[in-house]
């Protein structure tokens, strides 16, 4: 609280010449809700970089009294920022969060890999909440599952020395399919960084100059710039349990342990838990359409089908499929096979496939209705912000599209 009391002074100094207030940490409704500093979009970067040298973590920006983003310390570290500037060409946008919004929806709103969110009353900002702010409530309400640190931690682990370059690092992470990597300095860990923690800083090298410049000029920025606004490197060993590793984050005030014992590496972080937490539903299934003969494959295709709706569950949640099979008589013993597939969830759409073999049609249609979840995917990327070009600049930069090193193909 002593931290808390200094940030509170600060900002009933600075009340009268920002359009900044200060709301001190407090539970309502069990709901950790942390400090808000706000910041009116036409100050200048000088002051906001102030404001987190003397502690503050995240400052939410405004223009017209009105909410556009917000700024990080790890933003702030890890970019050249002109101090003249305006706060508002730095803003990242992040989503609200409500005082009424169930414990799921803040889960499943983390689970998108935000750090922090915005948490509003009405029209006004009230404070701020984290990702591990959500673990000491999923501790406090016992929903954290009996699973053990290497049941769900990121295995195997990949690593980086800390002079490699940034570029390099987000190639590795899109080749790789990671969000992680753990860096290393004469080959021992010294942090843990992640997709989030990189991108702020070559989108702000995307938006100064031009694609040529861009890929040297990434490739000269090297980690020890993000390690140096990385927390702490903290150990767990894989055996302990989930609810472990969340109360050590929260008494850290960390988002990801390395797990290590045994012989077992391993990655655990905040989202980890929240993904192994949120309760699991059953997607209503429907197949129709198999005559006498093909009946015999129902429990195989509805396993199959079962399979596609568990694997895009983070993607899309789906509530109801209906596979509809016909089966076309032809001359001689082959039969063709169509299918058709209805897909409803936060979008409802439909696939077709033929074949002449009727798993193979059915692993047609659903390649078709994986496709689709995916268009889906990209295009919620797009509308998470309204910053236009540079969001799809971010977009880009979190797949790995503007780093040297990119493969061709997925």
């Amino acid at each position: 609280m002593h931290n808390v009391r200094q940030q509170f002074l600060l900002a009933k100094i600075l009340h009268k010449k920002t359009m900044m207030f200060l709301i001190e940490i407090n539970k309502v409704k069990n709901m950790i809700i942390r400090p808000a500093v706000i910041l009116d979009a036409n100050e200048l970067m000088s002051k906001a970089a102030k404001l987190m040298e003397q502690g503050v973590t995240t400052i939410i920006i405004q223009k017209n009294g009105k909410y556009i983003g917000i700024l990080s310390d790890r933003t702030l570290k890890t970019i050249q920022y002109v101090p003249d500037a305006k706060v508002e060409k730095y803003a990242w946008k992040a989503p609200l969060l409500r005082q009424d919004d169930s414990l799921e929806k803040k889960m499943s709103m983390f689970v998108e890999g935000y750090r922090e969110l915005p948490l509003v009353d009405g029209d006004s900002i009230i404070g701020l909440i984290k990702n591990i702010d959500v673990l000491e409530e999923l501790i406090g309400e016992d929903k954290i599952p009996p699973m053990k640190v290497e049941e769900i931690m990121s295995v195997p682990i990949e690593k980086m020395d800390i002079k490699e370059s940034v570029s390099k690092a987000a190639a590795k992470m899109r080749k790789e399919g990671k969000h992680h990597l753990l860096i290393t300095e004469n080959n021992k860990p010294v942090a843990i960084v992640s997709s989030i923690d990189i991108t702020p800083l070559v989108q702000k090298v995307k938006t100064k100059v031009p694609m040529g410049r861009e890929k040297a000029k990434t490739s000269s920025i090297l980690l020890q710039t993000v390690v140096g606004s990385s927390p702490r490197l903290i150990k767990i060993s894989p055996s302990s349990s989930l609810r472990e590793a969340a109360k050590l984050m929260k008494k850290n005030d960390i988002t990801s342990l390395l797990a290590e014992g045994d012989g077992k590496f391993g990655i655990i972080t905040a989202v980890d838990i929240i993904k192994a937490a949120i309760p699991k539903h059953e997607t209503a299934i429907e197949i129709i359409g198999l005559d006498e003969e093909d009946k015999a494959y129902k429990d195989d295709i509805y396993k199959e089908v079962n399979e596609f709706a568990k694997s895009c569950e983070q993607i899309m949640p789906i509530e109801f499929i209906r596979l509809n099979i016909k089966k076309h008589s032809t001359t001689g013993r082959r039969h063709k096979y169509t299918m058709k597939m209805l897909v409803a969830g936060r979008k409802t759409f439909d696939v077709s496939s033929y074949d002449w073999k009727l798993f193979a049609a059915l692993k047609e249609v659903l390649r078709e209705a994986d496709r689709k979840i995916k268009q889906e995917k990209e295009k919620l990327k797009g509308k998470k912000s309204g910053f236009g070009k540079l969001r799809s600049i971010s977009i880009q930069i979190q797949e790995g599209d503007l780093y040297p090193g990119k493969p061709e193909n997925e």
